[in-house]
């Protein structure tokens, strides 16, 4: 193993994912094949950790593993327009984690507004 190769386990925790989920993307054909020690055991290379990387992000905002891996009229995937820089592709990407983030932001003022609003009805019985 090269010092730049990981295992599967650490990949999973260096990226915040499983190494379940690992599996199932390479077998989707997202995460190239790992290399595999004498024994059989995935080795990740820094390319696999960035695609890997991606993968999350594009999950965080919203997309589906059938949308991250479709093709479009070109035959090529979202994964694979976001790893090779399209503009078009990141930014509605980043659009739709910056809507997810005013979602949530949104949700937080409500849920804040409710706790205020209940330890008022406390105090006041």
């Amino acid at each position: 193993m090269h010092d730049s190769e990981v295992s599967i386990s650490r990949a999973a925790s260096m990226t915040k994912a499983t190494p379940r989920a690992l599996r199932i993307w390479e077998a989707r054909g997202l995460l190239s094949p790992a290399k595999r020690t004498k024994g059989g055991q995935r080795l990740y290379s820094r390319e696999n950790l960035d695609t890997i990387s991606v993968i999350r992000a594009l999950q965080t905002a919203g997309y589906s593993l059938e949308e991250i891996s479709s093709t479009d009229e070109g035959g090529e995937t979202l994964l694979h327009r976001v790893l090779r820089g399209d503009d078009e592709a990141i930014r509605v990407a980043h659009l739709r984690i910056t809507d997810k983030i005013k979602q949530a932001e949104e949700a937080a003022v409500v849920l804040l507004r409710h706790l205020k609003d209940e330890k008022q009805e406390g105090e006041n019985e």
